[in-house]
């Protein structure tokens, strides 16, 4: 509940007045840093609930925004931008990524943006998160893509032979995910099209077929 309070009146009693009107309005008001908050988990809830993203990351999420307040980091800049960035950040943290264009076409924010937001974050907190590998991704695109458990295990052994010959090192882990999962899928006669993966996984055809073609050739599996 407010108060109102009227400064008029005898002049002796103004500076009584102020003081209790100035206790009020703090009372009443909200901090900048906690209204920041408020919108920001706001804005982290609808993005975990859209991801299908778990607690852990929410927490994580939390903490990374939290300490860039402390920071003074979002000042200056949208909040909203923000927490995708720490959401993408807090997904590699939780050993769950998702892939740049997932987020985008979730939140409808360009992936420049979001890039270059996260790496604002990763330099000015100083975090390091773990690298993001190919087999990170299988599991979730293999239960996409409706693929048996046999066919997740055999492209999870597909790519990371292929990381032991350092076949996936700068490039994209998820591309490999998609191809190890397009090989699996051939060889164990659970086949989906490149086109089919491809429009699941938001990895191009051309992409895949690069990185299979790669596959193939390192490990000779057809």
């Amino acid at each position: 509940m407010s108060t109102s309070f009227n400064l008029k009146g005898n002049i002796k009693d103004k500076a009584k007045w102020y003081h209790l009107w100035k206790i009020n309005n703090q009372t009443r008001v909200r901090s900048t840093k906690e209204r920041n908050l408020s919108r920001a988990f706001t804005e982290l809830a609808v993005i975990i609930s859209n991801l299908s993203l778990s607690r852990d990351v929410k927490n994580e999420c939390a903490v990374i925004y939290r300490d860039a307040l402390k920071k003074d980091l979002i000042r200056g800049r949208s909040i909203r931008k923000l927490m995708i960035a720490t959401v993408y950040i807090a997904c590699k943290f939780c050993g769950v990524p998702r892939t740049l264009d997932e987020i985008s076409e979730v939140t409808s924010m360009d992936k420049k943006t979001i890039g270059t937001n996260s790496r604002f974050l990763l330099r000015e907190l100083g975090l390091k998160p773990p690298i993001v590998q190919a087999s990170d991704y299988i599991p979730r695109f293999a239960s996409k893509l409706n693929l048996s458990a046999d066919a997740e295990v055999k492209s999870l052994e597909l790519v990371n032979e292929a990381r032991e010959l350092g076949l996936t090192s700068g490039k994209d882990p998820a591309s490999f995910a998609a191809a190890g999962l397009y090989a699996a899928s051939i060889l164990l006669g659970e086949r989906r099209t490149q086109t089919e993966i491809a429009k699941t996984l938001n990895v191009t055809e051309v992409t895949i077929r690069n990185r299979y073609k790669e596959l193939n050739n390192a490990l000779n599996f057809l």
